[in-house]
């Protein structure tokens, strides 16, 4: 395959930057994520920014700034500098600092003079990125957050980098994968930063645990919530927000998954299966099984024996 990119890397005896941008595909911004460039820079102390090299598109001054329609992510590894939008206004930027450049909002951003520093960047658009942000911490008001996983960032920002240069097969996929990634790290780095937050994870990784460990027993969820000095209106909310269940929603759809399983991997009676996880009825379970599946539990082992049937059979012909 040939795409055609704008790649360069430009070294002096301190200084390097690479970069490549990529053509725009109308194929990715139906995929709702896509890639348009990347790169890295290691500025030294002193050293002319932005590199002169990028193309008109991007380029930019201190005085006049730029205005992208895309996102941007810039990450700081080393050194300071400051960021600053219509928006935000000025933002220091320490090292280990992680700042977006949002799309249609004029901004700018430089190094500090005394002390350089090595950013590493990806910008990307489409709907999906859209909204992967608005799920984000950093809004065009609040572009900056400081990164307590630093090396989860980097490895992510360096496997960017890998592929941006040798552009494997399906490279575009794999960019958009890193830089949905990013994300995901930066929401996990911002539950992690916040004492509260850290509280409450603890306090619903155990429930969680607590509510599928054992399926087939009753459990007492104001008891329950009892255990971690909390109301259960409290409870329920808190939960809520953490799965987007509510403790008794949670603890049904895992005995949904675990009965799918059970009903494909034997023939364990469909009577057996309700008692194993704790339903009162056969009647019950079968009622909720197909409201939840929208076929009867008998309907879906029948449907899931065909489609194993034609996957032997399908894994037979292919040897022939």
């Amino acid at each position: 395959m040939c795409f055609l990119a704008f790649f360069l890397c430009f070294m002096t005896e301190k200084a390097v930057t690479f970069f490549k941008y990529f053509p725009y595909s109308p194929v990715f911004r139906d995929w709702g994520f896509y890639v348009l460039s990347s790169g890295y820079s290691k500025v030294p102390a002193g050293h002319p920014y932005p590199p002169a090299q990028h193309p008109d598109h991007h380029n930019f001054n201190w005085n006049q700034g730029r205005v992208l329609s895309s996102f941007t992510f810039v990450y700081i590894s080393r050194g300071q500098g400051i960021f600053d939008s219509e928006s935000s206004g000025p933002k220091i930027i320490k090292e280990g600092s992680l700042f977006v450049a949002f799309p249609d909002i004029r901004h700018r951003y430089k190094p500090n003079q005394n002390t350089g520093w090595d950013e590493y960047w990806i910008e990307f658009s489409g709907d999906c990125a859209h909204r992967f942000i608005d799920k984000s911490p950093l809004t065009p008001s609040v572009p900056v957050l400081p990164i307590e996983s630093i090396s989860k960032i980097m490895n992510t920002f360096m496997e960017i980098a890998d592929i941006s240069q040798q552009e494997p097969y399906g490279f575009e996929y794999l960019l958009s994968e890193l830089a949905f990634r990013l994300i995901t790290q930066i929401l996990v780095d911002r539950d992690l930063q916040a004492d509260e937050n850290k509280e409450k994870t603890d306090v619903i990784r155990k429930a969680k645990r607590t509510l599928i460990d054992n399926l087939s027993e009753p459990i007492d969820l104001q008891n329950l919530s009892a255990e971690f000095n909390m109301s259960y209106s409290l409870f329920r909310k808190t939960f809520k927000d953490f799965t987007g269940f509510s403790p008794h929603q949670y603890r049904l759809h895992f005995k949904m998954h675990r009965a799918c399983q059970l009903l494909r991997s034997g023939n364990m009676q469909i009577s057996h299966i309700a008692e194993q996880l704790g339903f009162s009825s056969i009647y019950y379970f079968s009622e909720l099984f197909k409201k939840k599946n929208r076929c009867s539990p008998l309907g879906y082992r029948k449907n899931t024996a065909k489609v194993v049937g034609f996957n032997e059979h399908f894994k037979d012909q292919s040897n022939i």
